[in-house]
């Protein structure tokens, strides 16, 4: 896991982030210590990326591919979404580095991950439920349409349609019925369900839906033309079919936004949002759990009419939204505003920090922390490193 986060304004952006990795592969789960996650282009394109989720993107370490990148580029880009879409270009035309073998290997995960996802579904349900074997056949069916219907309702990745995946599946011979078989085939209840889950493959492959394995990139900085940082994520399952399967988010902040200080957090961000806002998310959600709950049994026990309990609640989460906006939120906004760069920095690590302290202290494994980095970016001098893992 990784945590990182990027302070905007109209002087330039502060960004920070952790050194600790966790790699996850068939070997099993690694921890590193000191791995670097921010990496500045050359001089003279004010841009930084910074890498959170996989470090692999079609098993290739994403930092080679960036740096490989990077050296074909030459005079800076008009805007930052033009650097996105370099590298989205460059990497579909990547041949030395990005093999066919690469596309069939990370095609065949992408299956497997969306298949496992059932299996596991169907055999959790029969050992918490004690199902019999007619009844995991009915359940396996659920899940089964379900699945296809979740994928139905799915965007297509740009320049992908299900057609074309279903020849990409043809023409790399590879067999999803085999691959179905393998993890599905001793369910009960198979045989009737093979060919409806054979032909969810290709749009398991060209269908964007969130996987663990994704690599989220988030470019920073400035693009020739532009005068006020930003931020734009490009989150990239991998490439196959030639077309780079990925996914941008807009940019963050806009220039119009540009009247005070923005705060923006990758990955990890609990203990951050818990600042920034004077509550967590997950605390939020939880009081109006409790809210909604409580009125239904006040005022009325045995009704199933819970409209008037869910009025209170969606009140509620607007008079939060509006007073931790005015009391913590905005507050903060104009503070940050007015610091400049070194100073945001050094707040930039200090969330970081917070983030780590927060995954140190919670039940589950801590996957954020080691030494923080933090630079800063402004459209004359372009990037300066304030802490920085020894080269």
């Amino acid at each position: 896991m990784t945590s990182q986060v990027a302070i905007f304004n109209p002087l330039g952006a502060a960004v920070a982030s952790d050194t600790v990795a966790t790699i996850i592969n068939e070997r099993g789960i690694k921890t590193l210590n000191n791995a670097e996650k921010m990496w500045q282009l050359t001089n003279e394109h004010k841009v930084v990326i910074a890498l959170s989720g996989s470090f692999f993107i079609n098993d290739v370490p994403a930092s080679l591919l960036i740096k490989a990148w990077n050296e074909s580029l030459t005079e800076p880009l008009s805007k930052l979404t033009d650097y996105v879409a370099s590298f989205k270009s460059w990497l579909e035309r990547e041949e030395t580095l990005v093999t066919q073998d690469s596309e069939v290997s990370i095609i065949k995960y992408v299956l497997q991950d969306h298949f496992i996802d059932i299996r596991d579904e169907v055999m959790n349900a029969a050992r918490r439920e004690s199902l019999d074997e007619n009844e995991i056949k009915n359940r396996f069916s659920s899940y089964a349409a379900g699945s296809m219907e979740y994928l139905q309702s799915l965007d297509l990745f740009v320049n992908s349609t299900d057609e074309g995946d279903d020849n990409l599946l043809k023409s790399l011979d590879i067999k999803p019925d085999e691959i179905v078989k393998e993890l599905l085939g001793h369910i009960p209840g198979f045989d009737e369900l093979a060919e409806q889950l054979h032909s969810q493959a290709p749009l398991v492959l060209s269908r964007e839906q969130y996987m663990g394995s994704n690599t989220h990139l988030t470019f920073i900085g400035f693009g020739a033309s532009e005068y006020f940082a930003t931020s734009v994520e490009f989150h990239i399952r991998g490439r196959y079919g030639k077309n780079v399967r990925g996914s941008v988010v807009d940019q963050y902040p806009s220039e119009s936004q540009y009247s005070g200080g923005y705060i923006s957090a990758f990955a990890q961000k609990e203990a951050i949002a818990g600042f920034s806002f004077g509550i967590e998310p997950m605390v939020a959600n939880q009081i109006g759990k409790i809210v909604r709950q409580l009125t239904k049994d006040l005022v009325s026990p045995d009704s199933q009419d819970i409209t008037d309990a869910d009025e209170l609640v969606a009140k509620l989460n607007k008079e939060l939204e509006r007073f931790t906006a005015e009391t913590y939120l905005l507050p903060l906004r104009r503070t940050v505003g007015d610091l400049n760069l070194l100073d945001a920095a050094e707040f930039a690590e200090s969330l970081v920090g917070i983030q780590t302290m927060r995954a140190k202290t919670s039940p589950r494994p801590a996957g954020v922390g080691g030494f923080i980095e933090s630079l800063v970016i402004d459209k004359f001098n372009g990037v300066r490193w304030i802490k920085r893992l020894p080269q």
